[in-house]
């Protein structure tokens, strides 16, 4: 009876050693659970830190493109209006040279006319003074004829 209560003794004992054995290794089961839920933890929120600078820089990187874009097209645009000017000035004085070149011409087509005119009237006065000279002429010889 002795060694039965011995047995039993040490298989309380056991017991009570292995029972203290899984409690303590439940424990540190549940320290070991707990610590990989915070360090999951930190790492979502690494993650989440990570993709959210990501998104900050695409977006700065985009604002700097369209930035630069902008500028780009502000200066392009400029320099087309200065072209424009240059083209718009450049027309307008081809467009006087041009006006000037026809009241040039016009005036002298009209000096031409005139002139044109005033040989004809120089020839007809010609053309008439050799006739009454000639008329003279005739006139003197029939009379001369008749006498």
């Amino acid at each position: 009876l002795w060694a039965a209560e011995q047995d039993r003794a040490k298989m309380a004992n056991t017991a009570r050693c292995e029972s203290a054995a899984h409690l303590d290794a439940a424990i540190e089961d549940e320290e070991q659970l707990a610590a990989l839920h915070a360090e999951r933890a930190e790492l979502t929120e690494a993650l989440c830190k990570r993709e959210s600078s990501m998104q900050v820089a695409a977006a700065q990187t985009a604002e700097k493109v369209r930035s630069s874009f902008l500028d780009a097209w502000g200066r392009d645009r400029s320099r087309w209006a200065e072209v424009r000017a240059e083209l718009i000035s450049s027309a307008a004085w081809a467009e006087d040279g041009a006006r000037l070149a026809r009241c040039a011409a016009e005036k002298a087509e009209a000096e031409a006319a005139v002139q044109m005119h005033g040989q004809r009237a120089e020839a007809h006065e010609s053309a008439q003074a050799e006739l009454r000279g000639e008329e003279q002429l005739c006139s003197k010889l029939a009379a001369e004829i008749r006498e």
